[in-house]
Order: C-alpha cells, then sequence, then structure tokens
C-alpha cells in the first residue's frame, strides 16, 4: 500500500499480524514490508520507516528503525517473521522491556548486538524470547548491564565463525535471571559469560533446559579454558547459578562449565568434555555437581576438578555418570569437607584423584574400567588424610583396580578392596610367614596380635609387615589370633 504520514492500520489488521498463541501485548511492532522495515504503535500508527521514512527514519535500515524504537523506552516490542540485517551494529534499549518474536526462529537478528542496559524500573524484568541471532564469531548477540531479573527464553543464537572469549550471550553486572530453553549452534566457543560484581545479597541464576552446540571444526589459537567454556562465570560475586538439565553436543575443544563463583550447582546435565580441558572446572567451594552423565572423549584432562589452592570445600558429588576415555582422571582437586556418593565411574587412569585431600567422605560408588589399563580407583597422595571410604564397589571382570590409600583414612565394607582380615595361628618358636590377604600394605600398629591360651611368651610382631604378608614369631605350640586391619577402622 501506499502510506501517507500519519495514517493507521486498523487494530484487526495490526492484530492479525502478531501470532495465534501469543499473550503479550505491545508498545511497538516491527515488520518487514517488502524491502523496507516499518514500526507500528499499538494504535497502529508508522510510527518509523517504512517507505515514507515515518519519523524522519530511513525505511529501508532495520538498525536505525529498530533504535529509534528503542530510544522511546518502550514496554514490549513484537518483531514480525522476518530477517532484520543489522548491518554490524550495537543497538541499545534500556530495562526493562520485553522483546519478542513470532517464534520458532522465524524473527532472525543478523549481524548485530542487542544491548540491554540498566533502566528505571527496578525489578520489574526483561524479558527476551523467541528470537534468533545470527552473528560472526567476533559480536556478541545478546548483551545485558545492570539489569534486575533477566529472562531469556527460546532465543536461538547461531555463530558463524569461531573467536575465542567472545560469548553470545554475555551478562555484566545482573541480579536474578533466567535462562531456559534456548539453543546455541555451529562456531561457538564460548557461549554464555557471567561477570561483573551483583549487588543483590541473595540473587538466583538459572541456566536450564538449553542445547549446547558447536560445530567439530578445529578451534582457532587461544590460552585459557575459559575462553571456550559453554557456560564461563567469571565473577566470585555472582554465587548462587543452578545448571541444570542441559545437553551439550559440543566441539572437542569446549569445556562446559568454567565458574570462579562458589555456590554453583551443576545438575542433571548431558554433557561431553573438551579435549585438554575438564568438563566441570569449579574454583570455588560449596558446589554441588549431581545427576549428570559426562562423557569425557580421549585427550580431556578430565570429568570434574575442584581447583586447588583456593577454599574448594564443602562440595557435594553424587549420583552421576562419568564415563572416561584413555588416560582420563574423573575428579580431582577437591579438599575438605566433602560428599562423593552414588555415582559410576569409568575410567582409564584414575577415579577420584585425592591427592592431599582431608576429611571427606566417599561411599557407595562403582568403579569400573572404560578401557584396559592399570589406572587407580583411588588416588590418596600428598598430605591426604582422614577420609572415610565406605560401601565402594572396586573391579572388573577380570581385572583387580589397586587402590593407593593414605595411612590415616578409613576403607571399611568396601567390595573388591579388603581392608581387614582375621585368622588364628600356633606359633613354632621361629618367625611364620602369613599372609594377611589385605590389598594395603598395614604398618606395625595395623596388626593386632592376641592370645588364645594362657602360658608361654605373647605372640610378637617380627618384621615389618609387607604388600602380602605378616611377620610373626611366638612358642612352639602357643596359640594366638591375628588380626589386620585399616588404622581407625579396628573399632
Amino acid at each position: 500500500m501506499t502510506w501517507v504520514d500519519g495514517e493507521k492500520v486498523t487494530a484487526t489488521k495490526l492484530n492479525s499480524w502478531m501470532p495465534t498463541n501469543t499473550t503479550n501485548s505491545y508498545t511497538y511492532l516491527v515488520r518487514k514490508n517488502g524491502s523496507d522495515y516499518e514500526a507500528y504503535s499499538a494504535s497502529g500508527l508508522l510510527t518509523y520507516g517504512g517507505s515514507i521514512d515515518a519519523g524522519g527514519v530511513d525505511g529501508a535500515d532495520a538498525a536505525a528503525v529498530i533504535q529509534a524504537v528503542f530510544n522511546t523506552n518502550p514496554q514490549s516490542v513484537f518483531f514480525k517473521a522476518a530477517t532484520y540485517d543489522l548491518n554490524g551494529m550495537t543497538l541499545t534499549c534500556a530495562s526493562p522491556v520485553i522483546l519478542f518474536g513470532d517464534g520458532n526462529s522465524k524473527s532472525i537478528f543478523k549481524d548485530g548486538t542487542i544491548n540491554i542496559t540498566e533502566g528505571t524500573w527496578a525489578d520489574t524484568g526483561t524479558f527476551i524470547h523467541d528470537l534468533q541471532f545470527e552473528v560472526a564469531g567476533n559480536r556478541v548477540a545478546l548483551h545485558f548491564t545492570k539489569v534486575i531479573t533477566a529472562y531469556i527464553q527460546r532465543v536461538h543464537i547461531t555463530k558463524t565463525s569461531y573467536s575465542p572469549d567472545v560469548p553470545s550471550l554475555w551478562l555484566t553486572s545482573c541480579d536474578t535471571f533466567r535462562i531456559e530453553d534456548n539453543w546455541f549452534d555451529m562456531y561457538q566457543m564460548q557461549i554464555i559469560r557471567i561477570d561483573g560484581n551483583e549487588s543483590k545479597s541473595l540473587p538466583v541464576h538459572i541456566i536450564e533446559r538449553n542445547d549446547f552446540g558447536s560445530t567439530a571444526v578445529a578451534f582457532p589459537a587461544y590460552t585459557d579454558p575459559w575462553q571456550v567454556a559453554a557456560i564461563y562465570i567469571a565473577d566470585a560475586t555472582q554465587e548462587a547459578t543452578f545448571i541444570k538439565d542441559n545437553i551439550g553436543y559440543l566441539n572437542s575443544e569446549n569445556t562446559f562449565v568454567y565458574s570462579i563463583a562458589p555456590y554453583t550447582w551443576v545438575v542433571g546435565n548431558n554433557i561431553g568434555c573438551g579435549k585438554g580441558k575438564y568438563t566441570v572446572d569449579l574454583l570455588g567451594g560449596f558446589n554441588m555437581v549431581q545427576g549428570n552423565y559426562i562423557n569425557a572423549a580421549d585427550g580431556s584432562l578430565g570429568a570434574i576438578r575442584f581447583k586447588t589452592g583456593v577454599a574448594n570445600d564443602r562440595n557435594s558429588i553424587t549420583n552421576n555418570h562419568l564415563y572416561m576415555g584413555a588416560d582420563i582422571t574423573a575428579l580431582s582437586g577437591l579438599q575438605y569437607h566433602s560428599v562423593i556418593s552414588d555415582n559410576v565411574v569409568y575410567f582409564s587412569e584414575t577415579g577420584f584423584d585425592l591427592t592431599n585431600c582431608a576429611y571427606n567422605i566417599i561411599s557407595n560408588n562403582v568403579f569400573l574400567l572404560s578401557v584396559a589399563g592399570t589406572g587407580l580407583a583411588i588416588n590418596e597422595a600428598g598430605t591426604a588424610q582422614y577420609n572415610l571410604f565406605i560401601g565402594n564397589y572396586f573391579g572388573v571382570a577380570g581385572a583387580y583396580l589397586s587402590v593407593t590409600a593414605a595411612a590415616l583414612s578409613v576403607y571399611n565394607h568396601n567390595f573388591g578392596y579388603v581392608s581387614e582380615n582375621n585368622g588364628a595361628s600356633t606359633g613354632t618358636g621361629a618367625q611364620q610367614t602369613i599372609a594377611h590377604g589385605c590389598n594395603f600394605t598395614p604398618s606395625y600398629d595395623q596388626v593386632f596380635l592376641s592370645e588364645r591360651s594362657t602360658g608361654g611368651a605373647l605372640a610378637y610382631q617380627s618384621a615389618v609387615p609387607d604388600a602380602v604378608n605378616i611377620y610373626i614369631t611366638a612358642v612352639n605350640g602357643k596359640t594366638y589370633n591375628w588380626k589386620v586391619t585399616n588404622r581407625w577402622g579396628f573399632m
């Protein structure tokens, strides 16, 4: 139609352009009409762009029309199905605002960034949903700055090239957000970045039911694992983040979560591990990793790492299925006062590396070999001590999995790892060699002797125990009991 400045469309016509399944109202409706872009007010007035360049805005320039709308601080904007080529521009809109599209990846922003900034209506929420972004690797699709209560739902972000340390979705100094049911694909390196100090004392962040994908093409050069993290939490104040029920079909070089913030909960995700990196890399304490399926490919460093050298304690690692490729450690870096239970671990290098770890409970885990090897189910090295291992299964058909155990830790009631054995013998007057049958090398004070009859000198240890035997001397005919047990397991 031929427009006249100030002419309106009818409410019936305007409403017919809306998707049938939406209940959203809008301040502006933006659409593409032929080669022109048009922005209508809720009353039906062509306010910006179009063939008449309404409002003094070039209708052929999608970025100019949309920015003109954003300059009015709209409450909500609906984008009719079309491709909106932003020509490399960054468009800025104040929070709070609702931006929504036609659904099913029909409303597409191409080659541009939408920047949502701090507004004046505190705590009312910003909603972005049912939109698609197609951007080059060196461009952020959506950037939120100092936004309170943000919701990003059913957004599809595609990158057309790789670029390290450039996220697709970036939240800076934001308080309380929910990122759910979104789709990230193609050339993704760093996907979601959360940084900047937050001001609220008890924010809650939720990243849920998203599909993370990345093309299986070699990445360009980069230096740090956080540059290629699907989720990178870069500020220690961005705590209390729930990362749950996501799927990660990532490039072999991606890591899934890299967080320096405490209280990061990684729950119920199905994810893979990056080559030369860890799948879940947590540098703060008070974390929970629960109910995940983690498949760490060959060449990865491991499934879960808690970085040492920081106050990284009081973590919970439960109900995970960890499948490790060749020469990969499932869990490492844990420090103090944590619970590791009910996990199934397929490993080849090390199941749980507990070097320098203390005061942890490790219970009801299953350790099996993923590929042929001579790895350790448990490695307690350095100053590891006072860890409690109960009810774990160490075994695989035809192979025995050895355990390196700290002397001051407790191994009780584990299947496939004998931590206690006993028997009876009668002295001969000479040193006796008795196989103790345990899967650790006992010290002198882990061997206990008691007499069974009166008379004669007490039996005693006449040589240092080794990995196979204890050495006892008793007078001829002296009967005695012997027991070998983990130090604190003898109760």
